[in-house]
């Protein structure tokens, strides 16, 4: 019998969680579904509740210098539980739908496209600065392919 090169993917979303809460869970996550024996691959892609800004007070749930240090850490904290071994791609934050995301949410929060390009280009910094990192522009995919992002909800 062929041994089988399938890989088992875990989603670990939650819904409405920032950079900061998933960086929280990350070592317990990875550490409870990495298998040893294995390479691993890691497809993070946060960010989307981090640009959300208080329309009150201005404040971003994560500005970037967290934001920049969350996505470090959280890198830091795989590489450091698979010894090395495993490769993750680091997915940009989708492109905003610019007439939805001016109005607050209803917790207050609304979102803007310059935030998603300058968290996008963060994440690209970063990204080149591992080896076992790869950068996934989902953002530049999906404007190139034309997709309708007037029809897209803003993530809230």
């Amino acid at each position: 019998m062929e041994k089988s090169s399938f890989r088992r993917i875990f989603n670990l979303d939650i819904s409405g969680n920032t950079s900061s809460q998933l960086l929280d869970r990350v070592e317990s996550e990875f550490t409870s579904r990495w298998n040893s024996n294995k390479s691993s691959i890691v497809i993070i892609s946060v960010g989307s509740n981090d640009i959300a800004k208080d329309k009150q007070t201005g404040k971003y749930k994560a500005d970037i210098r967290s934001y920049k240090k969350n996505i470090t850490k959280i890198i830091n904290r795989f590489h450091g539980i698979n010894s090395g071994r495993g490769s993750v791609l680091l997915c940009s934050i989708t492109p905003l739908n610019e007439q939805r995301s001016k109005v607050p949410d209803s917790r207050g929060f609304t979102r803007i496209q310059e935030d998603v390009d300058l968290y996008n280009d963060t994440l690209r910094v970063i990204a080149s600065k591992f080896e076992h990192v790869q950068y996934i522009d989902i953002s530049k995919i999906l404007i190139q392919k034309k997709i309708l992002i007037k029809k897209m909800a803003c993530i809230q």
